[in-house]
């Protein structure tokens, strides 16, 4: 069926080339010149071999055309398959970095909801961000690569190393500080995939 269907596309532009070239003004003025001159018709012979050559010529140009059209809709096809596979990864990006940005958000909740900073509650929030940071960073490592993951890193210094049990208030500064900045630049790092 599918055949009857390409056939019966094919050959109305088959019949439309070769009448076109058959009934071409070159051709006509060509006939009528001889005939004229010659007084005479021109014989059959030399209409069934122009119409023989001019039907190649028709189905050469007609599958040509066809080809070149089939040819462009191809790469169209393949360049909306790339886009939309491209737009769907990033979608698959910013929704887990959505996730990581609450969970990195939650990590600075202890301290607004009035935890006090204890020694043993750094060093856990220490161990957790360390965990988060990664992950972020090997989200951010395909779309953006290591651009991504220094502008995440950008004014954000988070404390590292031991938390002396007389510096938790300075250390919760810093921290709350660096989270904040890190979760600010995350959210921008996600504004660009939404473009």
């Amino acid at each position: 069926m599918r055949l009857l269907r390409e056939v019966g596309v094919f050959l109305p532009l088959l019949v439309q080339r070769l009448s076109a070239y058959i009934t071409g003004g070159v051709v006509v003025a060509a006939v009528v010149v001889y005939e004229h001159m010659r007084g005479q018709n021109v014989a059959a012979w030399p209409f069934v071999w122009g119409t023989g050559a001019f039907l190649v010529i028709a189905f050469y140009s007609t599958w040509r055309d066809e080809h070149r059209r089939a040819d462009t809709l191809l790469r169209e096809y393949e360049e909306l398959r790339s886009e939309l596979q491209r737009l769907r990864q990033a979608a698959r990006h910013r929704e887990a970095l959505g996730r990581l940005l609450v969970r990195g958000q939650d990590l600075t909740a202890p301290f607004t909801r009035g935890h006090s900073a204890t020694h043993s509650l750094a060093l856990d929030l220490l161990d957790d961000v360390d965990e988060w940071v990664d992950e972020v960073e090997v989200y951010l490592h395909e779309p953006f690569g290591m651009s991504g993951i220094a502008r995440f890193r950008q004014d954000a210094m988070l404390p590292s190393g031991t938390v002396a049990a007389g510096e938790i208030a300075a250390w919760r500064t810093a921290y709350e500080q660096a989270m904040l900045q890190r979760c600010r630049n995350l959210t921008a790092l996600m504004a660009e995939l939404r473009e």
